[in-house]
């Protein structure tokens, strides 16, 4: 809703079609920023403790079961 009243009172000084793509394009451009940092400090090698653990398990089960 604060997006919206930005649109509308800056649509009192410009055109309101203005205004809305002037708001959409900040909009959009933080998205885009915060997206991008969230993107980069993904987590490359996912689960590798969780995968080494799981060969352990399965290897200690392997040799309780021989």
């Amino acid at each position: 809703m604060m997006l919206v009243a930005c649109a509308l009172a800056l649509g009192l000084v410009m055109a309101e079609w203005g205004a809305a793509l002037i708001v959409a394009a900040v909009v959009v451009a933080v998205g885009s920023v915060a997206g991008l940092m969230g993107w980069s400090k993904r987590v490359r090698t996912p689960l590798e403790s969780t995968r080494r653990s799981l060969k352990e398990n399965v290897l200690w089960a392997k040799e309780r079961l021989a």
